[in-house]
Protein backbone atom coordinates (compact mmCIF):
# COMPACT_ATOMS: atom_id res chain seq x y z
CA UNK A 1 0.00 0.00 0.00
CA UNK A 2 2.56 2.41 0.79
CA UNK A 3 4.35 1.97 -2.55
CA UNK A 4 0.75 2.27 -4.34
CA UNK A 5 0.73 6.31 -2.45
CA UNK A 6 4.22 6.84 -3.28
CA UNK A 7 4.18 6.20 -6.82
CA UNK A 8 0.66 8.10 -7.00
CA UNK A 9 1.89 10.81 -5.49
CA UNK A 10 5.03 10.31 -8.09
CA UNK A 11 2.24 10.65 -11.09
CA UNK A 12 0.53 13.69 -9.62
CA UNK A 13 0.82 16.64 -11.56
CA UNK A 14 -1.68 20.51 -11.37
CA UNK A 15 -2.52 22.30 -13.97
CA UNK A 16 -4.37 25.80 -13.94
CA UNK A 17 -5.85 27.72 -16.82
CA UNK A 18 -7.06 31.59 -16.86
CA UNK A 19 -6.88 34.91 -17.55
CA UNK A 20 -4.14 37.01 -16.53
CA UNK A 21 -6.58 39.10 -14.28
CA UNK A 22 -7.88 35.82 -12.92
CA UNK A 23 -4.63 34.31 -11.93
CA UNK A 24 -3.55 36.90 -10.47
CA UNK A 25 -6.76 37.57 -8.44
CA UNK A 26 -6.52 33.61 -7.14
CA UNK A 27 -2.69 34.85 -6.44
CA UNK A 28 -1.38 31.71 -8.73
CA UNK A 29 0.51 34.24 -10.78
CA UNK A 30 2.84 37.32 -10.24
CA UNK A 31 4.51 40.22 -12.40
CA UNK A 32 7.54 39.98 -11.87
CA UNK A 33 10.71 42.70 -13.47
CA UNK A 34 10.35 45.11 -16.19
CA UNK A 35 9.76 48.62 -15.91
CA UNK A 36 6.70 50.90 -15.65
CA UNK A 37 5.16 47.32 -16.98
CA UNK A 38 7.20 46.77 -20.07
CA UNK A 39 9.08 43.71 -20.21
CA UNK A 40 7.27 42.30 -16.99
CA UNK A 41 7.32 38.23 -16.69
CA UNK A 42 4.85 36.09 -14.88
CA UNK A 43 6.10 33.88 -12.17
CA UNK A 44 3.85 31.07 -10.03
CA UNK A 45 3.80 32.33 -6.51
CA UNK A 46 5.52 30.18 -3.71
CA UNK A 47 2.48 29.50 -1.57
CA UNK A 48 -0.08 29.16 -4.38
CA UNK A 49 -3.41 27.28 -3.29
CA UNK A 50 -3.58 24.21 -4.82
CA UNK A 51 -7.34 23.88 -4.44
CA UNK A 52 -7.72 26.15 -7.81
CA UNK A 53 -5.64 23.79 -9.81
CA UNK A 54 -6.94 20.49 -11.33
CA UNK A 55 -5.24 17.10 -10.40
CA UNK A 56 -4.10 14.74 -13.12
CA UNK A 57 -1.85 11.62 -13.51
CA UNK A 58 0.69 11.89 -15.45
CA UNK A 59 0.64 8.35 -17.27
CA UNK A 60 -3.08 8.71 -17.99
CA UNK A 61 -3.02 12.57 -19.22
CA UNK A 62 -1.62 13.34 -23.16
CA UNK A 63 -3.86 16.24 -23.62
CA UNK A 64 -5.23 19.37 -22.12
CA UNK A 65 -8.17 21.01 -23.53
CA UNK A 66 -7.97 24.55 -23.74
CA UNK A 67 -10.23 25.99 -26.37
CA UNK A 68 -8.90 29.92 -26.54
CA UNK A 69 -7.48 32.32 -28.94
CA UNK A 70 -4.25 33.08 -27.18
CA UNK A 71 -1.83 30.98 -24.91
CA UNK A 72 1.28 31.72 -22.88
CA UNK A 73 2.80 28.93 -20.70
CA UNK A 74 4.10 30.66 -17.13
CA UNK A 75 5.69 27.37 -16.00
CA UNK A 76 8.55 25.78 -17.44
CA UNK A 77 8.16 21.95 -19.88
CA UNK A 78 11.33 21.04 -22.15
CA UNK A 79 10.54 22.37 -25.84
CA UNK A 80 9.57 19.01 -28.15
CA UNK A 81 8.46 18.08 -25.13
CA UNK A 82 4.61 18.99 -26.08
CA UNK A 83 2.59 20.97 -28.66
CA UNK A 84 0.15 23.27 -29.23
CA UNK A 85 -2.74 22.57 -31.49
CA UNK A 86 -5.40 23.98 -33.21
CA UNK A 87 -5.70 26.40 -36.49
CA UNK A 88 -7.81 30.11 -35.61
CA UNK A 89 -7.64 29.19 -31.93
CA UNK A 90 -5.71 26.98 -29.51
CA UNK A 91 -7.88 23.84 -28.88
CA UNK A 92 -5.35 21.97 -26.79
CA UNK A 93 -1.91 21.16 -25.39
CA UNK A 94 -0.98 17.90 -26.26
CA UNK A 95 2.00 16.16 -24.24
CA UNK A 96 4.55 14.08 -26.48
CA UNK A 97 6.55 12.93 -23.50
CA UNK A 98 5.12 13.07 -20.39
CA UNK A 99 8.02 12.05 -18.57
CA UNK A 100 10.22 15.05 -19.97
CA UNK A 101 7.60 17.44 -20.09
CA UNK A 102 6.52 17.41 -16.13
CA UNK A 103 10.52 16.72 -15.46
CA UNK A 104 10.87 20.30 -14.58
CA UNK A 105 7.88 21.02 -12.70
CA UNK A 106 4.66 18.82 -11.41
CA UNK A 107 2.89 22.03 -12.00
CA UNK A 108 1.47 23.68 -15.43
CA UNK A 109 0.11 26.64 -15.59
CA UNK A 110 -1.61 28.73 -18.90
CA UNK A 111 -2.62 31.85 -19.07
CA UNK A 112 -5.15 32.47 -22.51
CA UNK A 113 -6.50 35.51 -23.88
Amino acid sequence: KVIEEKTAALNTAYYVIGTSRELKDKKIITPTGGFLGIGRTKEVTPDTDMSNFTKVDITQTSEIPIMKKKVSIVTTHPNGSYRIEGVDTVDKLVILNPDEFWSKSKVLVIVVK
